[in-house]
């Protein structure tokens, strides 16, 4: 632990600043516009590593639940730095494949989830995020939401080359367009911002509510190219 980055990260909790604790800076995006609706302001750790020249910590992903994979980082990252971070997890649960790939998802591709379903083109889905809260006193929040729908493969998806988000392939329960095309204008709470927006509650960050935002934009979407889709949701995917 470097102690002059202890000194200076800890003063930004008297501003409402939290590292979140992730490089992939579609996430940091994303966060960063749910965190603006409560007063908060999230970093991220590629922030940290210019500022005081150093490299962050790489933690291991090796617990068998989303929570406690999103636990060990928000807590490791919270005592690395000594500022309070949060730290997620997040998976595809395909129900007529025994929920896989579960917390196993960002090591289990799209093409593996075609191969396993066989003949079916559509099946039942939930993405599920898990974010955690840790303050280097060892307190912890957690809170878990899953975003119900349906994962299928047609004729579009079969003919794209290469990896293939998740959220290019799941449409959203009452939704027809795929998560990655409803959450590319912002304003769409996807599972992780609505894990996030019921976190930021939790901790006492405001009255902002969720379900006011859905019922106000959640049908919004908007028309762009498929290449745009595909890169918008590799990005903020994991």
């Amino acid at each position: 632990m470097n102690l002059s980055l202890g000194v200076v990260l800890s003063a930004n909790m008297l501003r409402h600043e939290l590292l979140f604790a992730t490089t992939n800076r579609g996430k940091l995006h994303e966060a960063q516009g749910i965190a603006e609706g409560f007063g908060v302001t999230l970093f991220g750790l590629e922030r940290v590593e210019r500022e005081q020249s150093i490299k962050a910590p790489h933690v291991v992903e090796g617990e068998s639940s989303y929570h406690g994979n999103a636990v060990i980082k928000a807590k490791a990252y919270a005592k690395w730095s000594s500022v309070a971070s949060i730290a997620d997890d997040t998976g595809v649960e395909v129900h007529n494949i025994g929920d896989l790939p579960g917390v196993f998802t960002a090591r289990f591709g799209v093409d593996r989830v075609r191969q396993l379903l066989g003949q079916s083109s559509a099946a039942e889905a939930e993405f599920v995020c898990c974010v955690a809260y840790a303050e280097p006193s060892g307190r912890v929040v957690s809170v878990t939401k899953r975003l119900a729908g349906r994962v299928i493969f047609n004729s579009m998806t079969n003919s794209i080359e290469g990896p293939l988000p998740y959220s290019a392939i799941f449409i959203p329960d009452g939704e027809s367009v795929p998560l990655s095309q409803l959450v590319i204008g912002g304003s769409y709470l996807s599972h992780r911002g609505r894990a996030l927006t019921t976190l930021f509650a939790a901790l006492g960050y405001g009255n902002y509510s969720p379900d006011l935002r859905l019922s106000s934009y959640g049908l919004r979407y908007f028309p762009c190219s498929l290449s745009r889709i595909i890169a918008h949701a590799a990005r903020t995917e994991r």
